[in-house]
């Protein structure tokens, strides 16, 4: 089994104030638009989501992790977290030679601080599982799967944070 687990922050400035950067964010549905190797998969109603993180690793190995989401808008401190969400169908975990699909967490925090006609945002995103390797990598010792599974998540934890900013911004900026 591989422990796949990626971290980010990012901080950035929003060219709209705190009240409209807050709505642009709020509309969960467009997210997925900003987000690299994110998308829906499945809307299950009452505001609950499966997400699916998807990617080829290493130029032949895809990575599939389906993440059940739910989220959670804190107008008065200026919050937008989207959650896990427990109790739901277990998503059976498959490998083949080249493919590895698992259930795992994906959570995100969007903070909004007021800095006067802009809006300063912090952003942080996790994502963890555990899956068997791909058929591929079964012969590759265990402590070299974790290291390899480590450096490739935070380099795509990385890529998701920052495509989420730099498309979001793209968007607010096209919209207005």
């Amino acid at each position: 089994m591989i422990r796949v687990r990626g971290t980010v922050t990012r901080v950035f400035n929003f060219p709209a104030p705190r009240a409209a950067a807050f709505a642009h964010y709020a509309e969960f549905h467009r997210i997925f638009e900003w987000l690299s190797h994110v998308s829906l998969h499945q809307t299950l109603g009452d505001n609950q989501y499966l997400l699916r993180y998807q990617s080829v690793e290493l130029g032949v190995y895809r990575i599939s992790i389906y993440c059940y989401v739910q989220p959670i808008l804190d107008r008065d401190a200026w919050i937008i977290r989207v959650t896990p969400l427990n109790d739901m169908p277990i998503i059976p975990t498959k490998t083949s030679w080249g493919d590895a699909q698992s259930q795992g967490t994906f959570a995100s925090a969007s903070i909004f601080d007021a800095q006067g006609d802009t809006t300063h945002i912090t952003y942080r995103l996790n994502l963890t599982t555990v899956m068997k390797p791909p058929g591929g990598l079964r012969m590759v010792p265990q402590s070299v799967l974790e290291q390899i599974a480590q450096n490739i998540t935070q380099r795509r934890m990385d890529q998701i944070a920052g495509s989420f900013i730099e498309r979001s911004i793209a968007s607010w900026v096209k919209e207005n």
